[in-house]
């Protein structure tokens, strides 16, 4: 689990650091960062089936995930609310407020 978490954090590193960078022009409540799976899904295919196998973690992986990365000034990874979108099951699409 450890590695599919460090592939995680590259994946956002990779992909979305500029989404994440905006972040911090909105407020907390409004900080929310939306993940296309189908990116995932095209970059790292264990990762998107280790994702999908484990939804439960989902949330949870990702936010670990972002608490090992190096945030831009002004950004708390405890206000970061996660959306995935374009997952295959409908019922994985949700927020995290974690």
């Amino acid at each position: 689990m450890t590695n599919m978490i460090e592939n995680l954090k590259s994946f956002l590193e990779d992909h979305y650091l500029s989404d994440i960078a905006k972040l911090v022009d909105k407020s907390p409540d409004q900080q929310i960062l939306t993940i296309d799976f189908v990116d995932i899904d095209w970059d790292n295919l264990a990762l998107a089936e280790y994702l999908l196998e484990n939804p439960e973690n989902l949330m949870a992986d990702t936010k670990q995930a972002l608490k090992m990365m190096d945030l831009p000034a002004g950004i708390s990874v405890y206000d970061i609310k996660i959306q995935y979108d374009n997952l295959p099951q409908p019922d994985f699409n949700m927020f995290c407020s974690e």
